[in-house]
C-alpha cells in the first residue's frame, strides 16, 4: 500500500509490501526507497519488517508533500530483483488560519490557506497579499498553535527550508515585518 498509480493517497500514509514467499533475505535498512518523483533524494523516514507476516513498512518521517507523485523503489541491492511503483498524495484542505503583523495583534485577520509545492514560499506570499506588505519586508513568520482562545499557544517558528507547514484550523500567523 498503496497500490501503483494511486491516487489522493493521505499525506501521512506509510508504504507498505507483502513480501512474496520467494524472497529469503532482506535488508531491512536499504529495502524501500521513497522518493519525490521531481527529486533524486530520498524522503527521510524509518522501515520496519514483520517477519510472521513478509511485511516490509517504511514510516515517512514527516508528513508528504500534498498533490506530489512520489516513486517507491525496491532496490536490487536489497533483493533479487528490483520493483517499483508510483502514486499521487492528495490535494490539501483549505486551512482556516489568523493572520497578524506581530506588533499589531488587534488586527487579527482570517485567512484561507491551501498548501501547494514549496509551501513556505506560497505561505510567504499569500500573507504579503493578505497583509498589504511587500514580500521583502517580511522578516520572519510565527504560529501560535493551539489558536484563537487557546489557553496557553505554544510558539513556533516556521521556517523557511521545511518542506511541510504543520498548521491546523484556527492557528494564528504572527507576520514580523521590517522596514525594507
Amino acid at each position: 500500500t498503496p497500490k501503483a498509480h494511486a491516487k489522493d493517497v493521505d499525506a501521512t500514509t506509510s508504504i507498505t509490501v507483502v513480501l512474496d514467499d520467494n524472497i529469503r533475505t532482506v535488508q531491512v535498512d536499504k529495502a524501500i526507497i521513497l522518493k519525490r518523483h521531481d527529486n533524486t533524494s530520498a524522503v527521510a523516514g524509518m522501515t520496519t519488517y514483520s517477519k510472521a507476516t513478509r511485511t516490509l513498512t517504511f514510516k515517512p518521517a514527516l508528513p508528504l508533500m500534498p498533490n506530489t507523485k512520489y516513486t517507491v523503489r525496491l532496490p536490487m541491492s536489497a533483493f533479487t530483483y528490483e520493483y517499483q511503483f508510483s502514486f499521487e498524495t492528495q490535494k490539501s484542505k483549505p486551512l482556516l488560519l489568523y493572520v497578524q503583523l506581530a506588533d499589531r495583534p488587534e488586527q487579527r485577520r482570517r485567512f484561507t490557506f491551501v498548501a501547494e509545492e514549496n509551501p513556505y514560499n506560497h505561505l510567504r506570499t499569500a500573507l504579503a497579499a493578505r497583509l498589504g506588505l511587500d514580500l521583502a519586508r517580511i522578516d520572519r513568520i510565527q504560529c501560535s498553535m493551539g489558536g484563537v482562545g487557546a489557553g496557553s499557544s505554544q510558539h513556533a517558528m516556521i521556517m523557511e527550508d521545511f518542506d511541510v507547514l504543520e498548521l491546523n484550523d484556527g492557528d494564528i500567523i504572527h507576520v514580523h515585518a521590517g522596514t525594507a
